[in-house]
């Protein structure tokens, strides 16, 4: 598929990522996959092949590369400002993106998985982390949400305090709330099926438990 066409694609990144089939079939998902650096290694093990590999490539071994020799490669040098993830946000984030979900995004090393999350800000509701567990994203001002009944999400600031957060639906509910460092809406729950969280200025991560 032509890069500029892909309107929902998965990047698989080289942190902690399950080699399921659950996983698996979730990344077929996407008409668009994108290894980042060592994510490659991941795609290998799943037998999957990207549509393109992004980064500096210090973490794929040679072997890796003549494997997949026939998939294009976008490299940059390893002395750089950004991270693999941010240059290939800067490539793949294009106007009509509806959605870039990352996945081996989370755990390994803390550093990358506290960046990673801060990067969702600058997407929201673009942009989404997604682990065996949970997924992650940034409200962009409203979003309603299908959920099960029981199921747990959390709210959390992110760069400073989230003002203005109404929700409806969970057990409970906000009402023109202040999220900040003192208080941090951890493990709610969902008591409907359709759930609705605003947010009038600032970022407040949504972190969804996943339910097999």
């Amino acid at each position: 598929m032509d890069l500029t066409s892909a309107k929902r694609i998965a990047m698989v990144c080289n942190a902690i990522l399950d080699h399921s089939e659950n996983v698996k079939s979730r990344l077929e998902t996407f008409p668009f996959l994108a290894a980042i650096d060592g994510g490659a290694k991941h795609c290998r093990q799943l037998g999957l092949k990207p549509d393109i590999i992004i980064g500096d490539l210090d973490s794929c071994p040679p072997e890796l590369l003549d494997y997949y020799s026939d998939v294009p490669f976008k490299t940059f040098p390893c002395d750089k400002d950004k991270t693999d993830l941010e240059l290939a946000l800067s490539l793949l984030m294009l106007p009509d993106t509806q959605e870039i979900t990352l996945f081996g995004a989370l755990g390994k090393r803390i550093d990358h998985m506290l960046t990673n999350i801060l990067i969702l800000s600058r997407f929201p509701g673009r942009l989404f982390i997604e682990s065996q567990h949970e997924r992650l994203f940034v409200i962009d001002k409203t979003v309603s949400l299908s959920c099960a009944v029981g199921q747990t999400l959390s709210l959390i600031p992110l760069n400073g305090p989230a003002t203005g957060i109404y929700t409806e639906g969970l057990q409970w509910n906000l009402s023109n709330a202040v999220l900040d460092k003192n208080f941090i809406g951890i493990s709610n729950r969902a008591e409907i099926s359709q759930i609705r969280i605003s947010v009038q200025n600032g970022d407040l991560l949504c972190c969804v438990n996943i339910v097999h």
